[in-house]
């Protein structure tokens, strides 16, 4: 997960850490959130997001 309006982390840094992950893993950007808790900005997307994701682990 990603806000797309970070301005501590950078689209390559976050790019960097997910090919770096083993095992199952989803990627999600946020257009409008930053370096701040992604469920306050868009907590529809984000409750998809975790819930899609935990679903495919079942």
């Amino acid at each position: 997960m990603w806000g797309e309006q970070d301005a501590r982390v950078t689209r390559a840094e976050t790019d960097a850490v997910f090919r770096g992950l083993r095992g199952p893993k989803q990627r999600q950007d946020f257009a409008l959130a930053g370096h701040e808790p992604y469920w306050r900005k868009q907590p529809a997307l984000w409750q998809r997001t975790i819930a899609g994701f935990l679903t495919r682990m079942q």
